[in-house]
């Protein structure tokens, strides 16, 4: 899923992209997405439903990834019944079974819903930050003068021009980092 648009793009640059540019910044929003998802070492947006499988542990307690949205769980092929937590969040990290255990086994245990850290809708700041990257990385083919400066996010280089738009990249660092399942 893509966290920023050409719109957005343009709003932040303040300026209209020439349409032959297109195809390519769709390269490159795409590109940003899946680099600020590898950052955070988690999807961040998603929305469609996708099934994941895990390990059966033996136990009556399962971690999974981050998930939203649970709509079945089985385990060996049965749908059954689990409680998900924690109870008190959207986002779903471990499993539990009323009674019994998880059966020990490989990819024995699959979860249906939302994988990621938020279902459907991009939240503001991480769509901020998407459209800082990028606009870093069109600024950059655009501009090739003097006072230009670049850093590096990922594989991708991205451009400012005055330190609005350098405190603008700070930040998008510091979003992205603010969602990272381990130290950034």
């Amino acid at each position: 899923m893509d966290y920023t648009d050409e719109i957005k793009v343009e709003a932040y640059l303040t300026t209209t992209i020439d349409p032959s540019f297109a195809t390519q910044l769709a390269i490159y929003i795409g590109a940003v997405s899946r680099q600020m998802d590898q950052q955070a070492g988690i999807t961040l947006v998603t929305d469609t439903e996708t099934t994941k499988r895990y390990d059966g542990s033996g136990q009556a307690i399962l971690a999974i990834d981050p998930v939203r949205g649970i709509s079945e769980v089985t385990i060996s092929d049965v749908a059954t019944t689990v409680t998900s937590y924690p109870a008190n969040t959207d986002v779903k990290h471990e499993l539990v079974l009323a009674s019994g255990y998880f059966p020990k086994g490989l990819q024995n245990v699959a979860v249906t819903g939302y994988h990621a850290r938020f279902a459907t809708t991009v939240p503001d700041d991480i769509a901020f930050a998407a459209t800082v990257l990028v606009a870093g990385i069109v600024q950059g083919i655009k501009e090739q003068r003097q006072g230009v400066k670049s850093e590096t996010v990922g594989k991708y280089s991205v451009t400012y021009l005055d330190d609005k738009q350098r405190a603008d990249f700070e930040m998008a660092k510091q979003i992205i980092n603010s969602y990272c399942r381990i130290v950034c």
